[in-house]
């Protein structure tokens, strides 16, 4: 085939080998070693509800393609102060502030990171808390 493609079905670091032969007979081959990376994915819930019934307790972003060591996230009140924060991409925020659950009420979360090619991304919204 000319030009031929390939679609690889999970990420990973894989072997490629082609073998080329001309209508002549002339015949060559090589190989590489190519790396599948995760696209770069955030989703962050736009509401949670901390009230003990076991459903979206905490809130807390999904994402895919992330240098995890590079993750910083908070959250903050309607007057700027921070309320949370983590480097932990497994840690969520409860809705508890010094022990109390925080009012019903917008709060506005940051994230900032790296994505695994290396683009920093600062990315900023709202979640409301519900009860």
């Amino acid at each position: 085939l000319q030009n031929p493609k390939y679609l690889y079905g999970d990420t990973g670091t894989y072997l490629v080998y082609l073998h080329v032969e001309t209508a002549y007979g002339c015949k060559d081959s090589t190989f590489k070693v190519i790396k599948i990376e995760d696209d770069f994915e955030l989703w962050v819930p736009n509401a949670f509800s901390p009230n003990a019934d076991g459903v979206n307790e905490v809130f807390k972003p999904i994402m895919t393609g992330v240098e995890l060591a590079t993750y910083r996230f908070w959250v903050f009140d309607r007057w700027g102060n921070q309320i949370f924060y983590t480097a932990d991409p497994e840690e969520g925020w409860d809705g508890i502030l010094k022990g109390d659950v925080v009012l019903e009420d917008v709060y506005v979360w940051k994230i900032v990171l790296r994505d695994t090619k290396g683009f920093k991304k600062q990315l900023h919204g709202q979640v409301s808390v519900v009860r």
